[in-house]
């Protein structure tokens, strides 16, 4: 007998052994019929073959020197050897005897087996195959012995729980997820039997919601719970029986006080073999009404303003289509089809304020521009022009992009109305003035000739016929000639006043001091004469016209000296201080001073004092000085009282004023 075939004999004899067999001494016995019987221990053999061949688990058994004697196919699909590979190879070099820490507890299961001791505890260990691959491998040893006792090898019967544990560690994984949700859900979760109409088990939040520890929650019924609505929560739990799962926002749960706490529940039916519990996931939507109830409330309020506003709101989407459109609009237009209406339709196609304006704004708002003011002419249903003043917010979406607008449309009818009344009566004004402005052009220039002529011929019949002339005769042509004066400077006075309201220069820099300077010295016969002292303090280089800006510094200076107080010297000061975007000029005397009363007359057409005829003037020169300045974008007044003197202001902006 070979070696291998020996072993394979003890082994048999061992396992036959290990069964209780009876070989019988091995002999060959005749049945009745004649025919030859197989041997027992032949057919025992074949059995074995059998078993091992048939056997769903790997089955490998080794000799005492751990050679392997032993290797049924599913050990070949198993490990990846074939048999005629691992028989006779040691268990060391097939892989199956464990290294490192796994060699412990595979080496007490060989030394019980040693000791002729089974055991029915199971290996778990990490096996390789002939390709290198791992898995894991439950694996029962056991000793074999022949009949006389004696140890002959070890057998074990292997399997692949590699699937196995991974299905164990996902329910595992899957079990400690769903209690740490079941632990930290805001929402309250509750596990109850609905036949026996138990909990089972509850979250920390169902037990905060409710107002219960966990052991007092979990001794209430789920009816109980429910108690102030069994049909409703009957019919609840009928639904979860019937599909699987439910939702319903229409149950309360009663809290430990007996207050009912509105809820939202999704359950859903966990059929445990032949016991069926419910799992409810309970959410306290208390807050959440609240929140609803105020936001009911703010969108009717908005809904309100929106419908009832005396502005017009619309909403056009990036088509330029109408979305929304209050009654404000509709009446505006006297249209009830705006909504869906294309917006640029609704613009005067006449005007160019009107759809030429719109389809601009269309693409600024496009573009995601606030418009702000914008003023265009729309057109009502009846044909009329409607005048509005048009605010655009472009409303965006997650990705930026303009999905609509929110538009605010003031009608401004009838201030349009009154401005081209206004622009209308302005242009008459403009067009009178200017023909008055030639009357008085025309007037001056024709008055000048006769009235030189009046005085000359006045003068020379004095001259010639003074000796002829009596007393009575020579006054009379003295009021001839001074009458004439009094004409030649009316004249004088009227040009001036209609050449102050008309830009007759392009304005520049002006220096101030040296038009004052010019004014001392046209006026120096009159400031000789009267022995006055003008006082200049520092004066600036303003922007202006230099002609009509003289005017004023000239009739300013010349009515200080004309109105000085009799039997005094008279004393002129001229300053200038800074105001914020302007100068402010004042000329300042000690003469006579005007009443108060008479402050803002003086700066009227022919306005005089009563004392005029004396101090001669055609009251015309406050006029012309308002008339200059007003153009000049400032302002004049007066600061005086009777017999103190006189302080006249006027300022001149920085800033060039528009014509």
């Amino acid at each position: 007998m070979t070696w291998r075939a020996g072993r394979r004999r003890r082994l048999s004899e061992g396992l036959s052994a290990q069964a209780g067999v009876d070989y019988g001494g091995g002999t060959d016995r005749a049945t009745a019929g004649g025919s030859v019987a197989v041997p027992q221990r032949e057919l025992v053999d074949r059995a074995q073959q059998a078993v091992l061949a048939s056997s769903p688990l790997a089955v490998v058994a080794a000799d005492t020197n751990g050679r392997v004697v032993v290797w049924n196919p599913q050990a070949e699909r198993l490990f990846g050897w074939r048999a005629e590979e691992a028989l006779g190879r040691p268990l060391l070099e097939l892989g199956l005897i464990p290294a490192g820490e796994e060699a412990a507890q595979f080496g007490a299961q060989r030394r019980l087996a040693l000791a002729g001791v089974g055991t029915d505890q199971a290996l778990e260990a990490t096996r390789l195959r002939r390709d290198g691959s791992a898995f894991v491998a439950r694996i029962w040893p056991a000793p074999l012995r022949d009949a006389a006792g004696e140890l002959t090898g070890f057998l074990g019967f292997v399997t692949d729980i590699t699937e196995e544990r991974r299905r164990e560690e996902s329910r595992r994984v899957d079990e400690e997820r769903f209690r740490a949700i079941f632990r930290r859900s805001h929402d309250a979760i509750l596990i109850f039997d609905p036949e026996l109409d138990a909990l089972l088990d509850a979250s920390p939040s169902a037990c905060d919601m409710l107002g219960y520890s966990r052991d007092e929650l979990l001794r209430q019924r789920p009816s109980a719970i429910h108690a102030h609505e069994p049909a409703a929560f009957a019919r609840f739990v009928e639904r979860i029986r019937a599909d699987g799962a439910a939702r319903t926002d229409q149950l309360t749960c009663l809290d430990r006080q007996g207050d009912a706490v509105p809820c939202e529940i999704a359950a859903s039916w966990l059929g445990l073999g032949e016991r069926a519990w419910v799992m409810a996931i309970i959410r306290d939507v208390r807050d959440r009404r609240r929140m609803e109830a105020r936001l009911r409330e703010a969108e009717q309020r908005y809904r309100d303003l929106y419908v009832r506003a005396p502005f017009a709101y619309f909403s056009v989407d990036a088509g330029g289509r109408i979305r929304l459109a209050n009654r404000a609009a509709a009446e505006l237009l006297g249209r009830e089809d705006l909504v869906g209406s294309a917006v640029l339709d609704l613009y005067d196609p006449d005007r160019p304020e009107g759809r030429p304006r719109a389809e601009r704004l269309l693409e600024r708002f496009r573009a995601g521009e606030e418009i702000r003011g914008e003023e265009l002419a729309m057109r009502a249903a009846d044909g009329r022009t409607v005048w509005i003043a048009l605010s655009v917010s472009p409303v965006l979406d997650e990705a930026g992009a303009v999905v609509a607008s929110r538009s605010i449309a003031e009608d401004v009818t009838a201030r349009k109305l009154a401005e081209e009344e206004l622009a209308a009566s302005l242009a008459d004004l403009e067009r009178v003035n200017g023909e008055l402005q030639q009357l008085a052009f025309g007037v001056a220039h024709d008055l000048a000739a006769p009235l030189r002529t009046v005085s000359a011929y006045t003068r020379l019949l004095q001259a010639r016929y003074r000796a002829y002339l009596d007393d009575d005769a020579a006054e009379l042509a003295g009021f001839v000639e001074d009458g004439a004066a009094q004409l030649r400077r009316l004249s004088e006075g009227l040009l001036g006043y209609a050449e102050a309201g008309e830009a007759r220069e392009e304005p520049g820099e002006v220096d101030v001091g040296a038009l004052v300077e010019r004014t001392c010295r046209a006026l120096a016969a009159e400031i000789a004469e009267s022995g006055a002292r003008v006082d200049v303090g520092a004066l600036p280089t303003v922007w202006g016209e230099e002609r009509g800006l003289g005017m004023v510094v000239q009739n300013l200076v010349g009515n200080a000296l004309r109105y000085a107080t009799p039997g005094q010297r008279p004393l002129v000061e001229v300053a200038a201080h800074r105001e914020p975007g302007a100068w402010r000029f004042e000329v300042v005397d000690d003469g006579i001073g005007i009443d108060p009363a008479m402050h803002e007359r003086v700066f009227g057409m022919f306005a005089r004092g009563k004392d005029h005829g004396q101090r001669g003037g055609a009251g015309i020169g406050l006029a012309v000085c308002r008339r200059v300045v007003e153009r000049h974008g400032g302002r004049i007044w007066v600061r005086s009282a009777p017999g103190q003197g006189s302080a006249f202001c006027f300022t001149v902006p920085d800033r060039p004023h528009p014509r």
